[in-house]
């Protein structure tokens, strides 16, 4: 069955004769087949009888897969495109032990004695694996498959391999040549509203995770129309002054719909133990604020809905829709179309190829040369925008999905990201150049496909208005955090982590930090967090440390179905 249970898989030489003349299958997540639903049971039945390419091809939504051959004493591991289900694996080939699962602690305890973080990685060279069908992990020896791969245990010949799969495609070729840009939009809606429509086939109830931004707003609208549905926002200062939460208000009211707000304010009392809930339910080092946010509304939710919610995100609308193109390479010149966007981004290209590739007399006299370098040596594809595309989706595995994926999984919620759908993405890329300005800057296809959907005071509005210093409040917030109690949570990793004892001096870190409490230069204090989730993680990889957690503060604000009030004035006195 589809489901969000984590899964633990240990599989060896002896264990694989026990599924002989057997298949096993394991789904994590929500698999369709040819747009429908499906479940083990028909997913092993296409197996047998058309075998991995053609389920594959024709399989979309937001899942992980196992499959354990015993005719062909073979184990596939198999992720969608995002690899929104994540799958981590460790393979001892010496002595032919496999474990994979869906966290990395799952299988530090079942290889305690084998395994231990990757010092080297951590302290000296960032390992990159750009080109590679994994991402690294904090473990050396533990390593997760990245979107649209298939990972292949092969007994009879002892072999671990990892190789790319494609869907197949659902958009005809000539879509691009022929389609005006109202036959875009009109597919663009239809694609989009069945992405949610599928998702939540089955379920009576689901959660949308509402800013009061466009993408989330027209999921909530979308998910309202077939299913009861629930809203759960986060306000801030920004959602505010934008004001988001009250267009998400707006719309709650307008279903009659339950609506959890979790206010956020940049003076709020750092908490030490959603910290560390953070960084185990991540399980990697690098945590920031918007981190912290997502993880503590995710509690929320928990606390008042309770557990086995599905939920809904908007995550991916911005990186394929057009929506980022107002703001990225923003820096290199007034970006306010999408001539200037494209430009920008080429520039700021050719700026970072020509640095790590010429020398410095050909950075100096490139400027007042009468060739064009840029035409001549350009070794890039022509492609531009699909590249970027690329990059986003790379993006993605790497932060915000993984990241919403794995607050759901700690929460024992199972999530969706309808934006992400292939078919959509397949038809933003076959929109020609000579339409891209109208359809992709700032979003234009969404806004004109939903325009009808949402109320009017969404008409016109823009991305967001910047909120001042920004950065300086989450640089305060976080330094609280290390400062908070006496430098309790840098004790507590130290207390937890053999290995920071080992290779630093606590008493050196906190003089530091005595010395620098009036600084503002902020890469420092993000390097102490780092030491410190490190020393967390260990400890609750290796050395069978557990923490005690209590509920969360309630300080949410709760609207039932039949609250028909929006208590702004509230909301503000527990940001500002």
């Amino acid at each position: 069955m589809n489901t969000n249970i984590p899964f633990f898989l240990n599989i060896s030489p002896k264990k694989i004769e026990q599924y002989q003349n057997t298949i096993k299958i394991w789904i994590t997540g929500k698999i369709r087949f040819n747009s429908n639903f499906t479940t083990q049971e028909n997913v092993e039945n296409i197996y047998k009888t058309k075998g991995l390419s053609y389920l594959l091809e024709r399989s979309e939504g937001d899942f992980a897969l196992c499959i354990i051959d015993g005719y062909t004493k073979k184990m596939h591991l198999i992720t969608d495109a995002f690899s929104t289900q994540p799958i981590y694996f460790f393979w001892d080939e010496t002595n032919m032990d496999f474990s994979c699962a869906n966290t990395i602690r799952a299988i530090t305890q079942q290889h305690r004695n084998a395994l231990h973080l990757d010092w080297d990685q951590l302290l000296y060279k960032r390992k990159s694996s750009a080109s590679s069908n994994t991402f690294p992990t904090i473990v050396d020896g533990i390593s997760r498959i990245q979107g649209s791969r298939i990972g292949t245990l092969d007994f009879s010949k002892k072999t671990w391999t990892i190789t790319s799969y494609q869907r197949e495609n659902c958009i005809d070729d000539e879509v691009g040549a022929t389609y005006t840009a109202s036959d875009f939009i009109t597919s663009y809606r239809e694609i989009i509203e069945q992405a949610v429509f599928k998702r939540i086939e089955g379920h009576s109830e689901v959660t949308v995770t509402l800013s009061g931004g466009f993408d989330s707003s027209i999921v909530y609208a979308l998910a309202a129309k077939k299913t009861n549905v629930r809203a759960a926002s986060i306000c801030t200062t920004t959602s505010l002054q934008n004001e988001e939460i009250d267009r998400a208000r707006e719309l709650t009211l307008r279903e009659g719909s339950d609506h959890l707000i979790f206010p956020v304010g940049f003076t709020d009392k750092p908490s030490i133990e959603e910290w560390i809930k953070l960084v185990l339910s991540k399980e990697t080092i690098n945590c920031g604020f918007e981190d912290l946010v997502k993880s503590q509304l995710m509690q929320q939710m928990h606390a008042t809905y309770g557990s086995s919610q599905y939920v809904l995100s908007g995550m991916g609308s911005d990186q394929f829709n057009g929506g980022t193109t107002t703001l990225d390479y923003s820096d290199e010149d007034e970006n306010g179309s999408w001539e200037a966007f494209m430009n920008n981004m080429l520039r700021k290209k050719w700026k970072d190829y020509r640095a790590s590739t010429f020398n410095d007399f050909f950075q100096f006299s490139y400027h007042f040369s009468t060739m064009n370098f840029r035409e001549k040596l350009w070794p890039f594809g022509d492609d531009e925008w699909t590249n970027y595309l690329n990059k986003n989706q790379k993006s993605l595995q790497r932060r915000g999905v993984f990241l919403e994926t794995k607050l759901s999984q700690a929460n024992g919620f199972l999530i969706g990201f309808p934006f992400l759908d292939t078919t959509s993405i397949e038809l933003i890329k076959k929109i020609p150049d000579t339409l891209k300005g109208e359809l992709l800057y700032d979003k234009q296809i969404l806004r004109a496909a939903f325009k009808d959907l949402l109320p009017a005071s969404f008409q016109g509005k823009p991305k967001f208005y910047r909120t001042s210093n920004v950065e300086e409040k989450v640089f305060n917030y976080l330094k609280n955090v290390i400062y908070h109690d006496k430098y309790a949570l840098l004790k507590i990793a130290f207390d937890s982590s053999p290995g920071l004892q080992e290779r630093f001096t606590l008493d050196k870190i906190i003089a530091f930090l005595d010395q620098t409490k009036s600084s503002s230069y902020f890469p420092s204090y993000t390097y102490i967090l780092e030491l410190i989730n490190i020393g967390l993680l260990e400890g609750y990889f290796f050395e069978g440390k557990s923490f005690e957690f209590k509920k969360p503060n309630q300080k949410t604000i709760v609207y039932d179905a039949h609250d028909k009030k929006f208590d702004r004035e509230a909301l503000e006195s527990h940001i500002f």
